[in-house]
């Protein structure tokens, strides 16, 4: 077997990521737990609205999590300015307010994933079977 050429490396460990965010997504929507990110204690925040990579970077600072999440899939993404005495969960949830980012509590409390949610009326491609019709 011939190994794999080093350039597809980086490739696979983003794809790898992208599946497991959606997996993880896809349990959390299963499961009913309200979200939660964090402890319920009051940070002071001021991340102000731009780019989705440097607001969420400052978010993370200020609010004491670790945020997993792919600069490829959140280009272009802008966030939403965050002031004030708040929790982490409602800090999160205004600063990615009306953007098509979701993010999706770890496991341990600690660690958030932040990914781009399908596009509803993105466009489906069509069957690949050929059907039983003439």
């Amino acid at each position: 077997m011939l190994p794999m050429p080093l350039h597809f490396i980086p490739a696979l460990w983003s794809r790898l990521f992208c599946v497991l965010c959606a997996v993880s997504l896809t349990a959390t929507a299963l499961h009913s737990e309200p979200f939660d990110v964090g402890d319920a204690t009051k940070r002071t925040f001021d991340v102000p609205a731009g780019d989705a990579h440097v607001a969420l970077k400052q978010f993370a600072q200020q609010a004491g999590l670790e945020l997993l999440y792919s600069a490829r899939e959140i280009a272009g993404a802008k966030t939403n300015a965050v002031k004030g005495e708040l929790t982490a969960q409602d800090a999160l949830k205004r600063l990615l307010s009306g953007t098509r980012l979701i993010a999706t509590p770890g496991k341990n409390r600690g660690a958030v994933a932040v990914t781009r949610a399908p596009d509803p009326n993105g466009s489906r491609a069509a069957p690949t079977e050929i059907g039983d019709r003439p």
